[in-house]
């Protein structure tokens, strides 16, 4: 029996992957400072 294919986000886990992983990380730095930023105001 054939194995399908994984779902289309992941056809390059590996592009993909690095992209999301660099992505969450800049968003997670943006919103530590936008709440850094609230805390002080």
């Amino acid at each position: 029996m054939l194995q399908l294919p994984s779902p289309p986000d992941t056809r390059h886990p590996t592009s993909t992957q690095k992209i999301k992983e660099s992505d969450r990380k800049k968003f997670a730095e943006e919103f530590t400072m936008m709440a850094i930023q609230a805390l002080i105001t």
